[in-house]
């Protein structure tokens, strides 16, 4: 029973760090119509600057976090403007473009932060007791915060007005510039909040791995299983296709091994994928 429990606090903590990165991902997707493949990095840079700033300037945990977070959401915005902007729904030059973001940013971090693997301490160190079993606090602190920011997030999305505007917008675009609303605007607000969203997760699990600078990429690439799952698109989706890539790498990877539980994510989105294209919720898109 203890070891069920391990897992499954394991899994939620994994998959609600993933809904994070992956909302952030389908808002971009379906708002801007980028795919943004340097995403993953902005978490890692996020988990990287809250270990400089723990380290370097003895901050305590919060403020990291929302240095941090600070430092990349100008970042995601320049990234935004001069390098993606102009490549909204070009599906192709997109990929290329984010590719190259991928690597400055991963060589960056190299060159700024050094090439050994850092950690820090946990943030909520110690257990919880529950019925005789004893539970990660850190991990449970840690889902929890991420589940109340999912739930502000689409709170915000459903019912206010600049949440209203970004679904006109990944709606119908022309339409909704017809109505009045700003697409320049809604485009600084969108990428703010992806990028945000991604600096919570890396910030937030930055005390529970150890943090290099290729960690990126992999993590995203669990994001996009998850997201691809659910639907891309779907916000409901991301939501479902990450409790699910967590869980799964959660029970197999402990059960037998990480190699193991790779094979069965890609197995699972392989098998998925030829039942229904569009994933549970989404519908198959075509860039034009």
């Amino acid at each position: 029973m203890q070891l069920f429990i391990e897992m499954t606090i394991n899994g939620v903590m994994l998959a609600t760090s993933m809904m994070l990165v992956g909302l952030g991902f389908t808002l971009l997707h379906s708002i801007l119509r980028v795919v943004n493949l340097a995403h993953g990095e902005l978490y890692m840079f996020s988990a990287m600057l809250v270990w400089y700033f723990m380290t370097q300037f003895h901050l305590g945990y919060p403020v990291a976090i929302l240095i941090s977070m600070a430092i990349v959401i100008a970042l995601g915005l320049i990234i935004e403007r001069y390098a993606l902007r102009k490549f909204r729904g070009d599906l192709l030059s997109g990929l290329i473009v984010s590719m190259g973001l991928v690597f400055i940013l991963q060589q960056g971090s190299l060159l700024f932060f050094g090439t050994e693997t850092k950690n820090i301490p946990s943030a909520f160190p110690g257990s919880l007791a529950f019925a005789g079993i004893q539970i990660s606090k850190e991990r449970v602190v840690i889902s929890l915060i991420s589940l109340a920011i999912i739930v502000v997030l689409i709170f915000f999305v459903n019912r206010f007005k600049a949440g209203r505007a970004m679904r006109a917008v990944a709606q119908d675009e022309d339409a909704a510039r017809l109505q009045g609303v700003s697409i320049r605007y809604i485009s600084t607000l969108i990428m703010a909040l992806a990028c945000g969203l991604g600096a919570i997760a890396g910030g937030l699990m930055a005390p529970v791995f150890m943090i290099v600078p290729t960690m990126g990429l992999p993590f995203l690439l669990k994001t996009v299983i998850a997201i691809t799952l659910g639907g891309i698109g779907s916000i409901g989706g991301a939501v479902l296709g990450a409790l699910i890539v967590g869980m799964v790498e959660s029970y197999v990877s402990t059960l037998i091994s990480i190699e193991v539980a790779y094979i069965a994510l890609f197995g699972m989105l392989a098998l998925i994928l030829v039942v229904k294209p569009g994933g549970f919720f989404g519908t198959p898109y075509e860039y034009v």
